[in-house]
C-alpha cells in the first residue's frame, strides 16, 4: 500500500498523525488485504514511510487531507440517503 492511500484512509477516518494512520493500517491489515497479500502491503506501506521520514518521499499533504475530507462528507451522505431510505420504508403509512 502506498503511503498516500493510508494517509488518505487514515484522514477520512479522523486520524491526524502520520503514524496513527500506519498504525490504523497495520491493525487493519486482514480486513484490508488478502492474506496473502498483507506482508507485501505492508512492506510497501513500511518503506515509503522510511523514505517520508528521512524526506526523500515528499507528499502534498493538503491534498491528501483534503481528498480525505472531500470522500469523507460524500460517505457519510450516501450513508445518510441509505438509511433514510431504509427507514422511511419501515414507518407505517398514515
Amino acid at each position: 500500500m502506498k503511503l498516500s492511500e493510508a494517509l488518505n484512509m487514515g484522514y477520512g477516518c479522523g486520524l491526524e498523525e502520520v503514524e496513527e494512520c500506519i498504525d490504523n493500517i497495520r491493525g487493519h491489515a486482514p480486513n484490508l488485504f488478502l492474506y496473502t497479500e498483507i506482508k507485501a502491503e505492508l512492506t510497501e506501506l513500511y518503506a515509503e514511510y522510511e523514505l517520508f521520514k528521512k524526506g526523500e518521499l515528499i507528499l502534498d499533504m493538503d491534498s491528501i487531507k483534503k481528498s480525505a475530507i472531500k470522500w469523507k462528507s460524500e460517505y457519510e451522505q450516501q450513508i445518510r440517503a441509505d438509511y433514510a431510505s431504509r427507514w422511511d420504508r419501515q414507518l407505517p403509512q398514515k
